[in-house]
């Protein structure tokens, strides 16, 4: 009987931490647009529901990157500077986490998509 509790205690706070853990770590991304595919790559971190990060972007400047993580809900947020649009305006994100990967949906500004994430090992 008590290897059992002791074997549930684990059980559960593992099911408490589990969908925190599961964002936690480096993903590329790829954004799909009207010119094509654009890829990223962005470092989370969670505490709570709460996710702080980095995304590096092709000249190897990193950007902070800021959201929220509920259930498998996730929401993202950075400032980015487009040299073809000449507009600076915030990328906002919002995806489901299914595993090792995340798909949603992009907006910036007047531009919008759908993007796919894939945990970096």
């Amino acid at each position: 009987m008590k290897q059992c509790m002791t074997v549930l205690l684990l059980l559960l706070a593992f099911a408490l931490t589990a969908p925190a853990a599961g964002l936690d770590g480096k993903w590329a991304f790829t954004f799909q647009t009207e010119d094509g595919d654009r890829e990223a790559t962005i470092a989370l971190q969670v505490n709570g529901e709460e996710v702080t990060g980095k995304v590096s972007d092709l000249e190897g400047s990193e950007i902070d990157v800021k959201g929220t993580f509920k259930g498998n809900a996730v929401r993202l947020e950075f400032p980015y500077y487009s040299d073809e649009a000449g507009v600076k305006a915030e990328v906002k994100i919002e995806g489901k986490l299914n595993g090792d990967s995340i798909q949603g949906d992009w907006q910036f500004e007047s531009h919008s998509g759908e993007f796919s994430a894939k945990r970096m090992r």
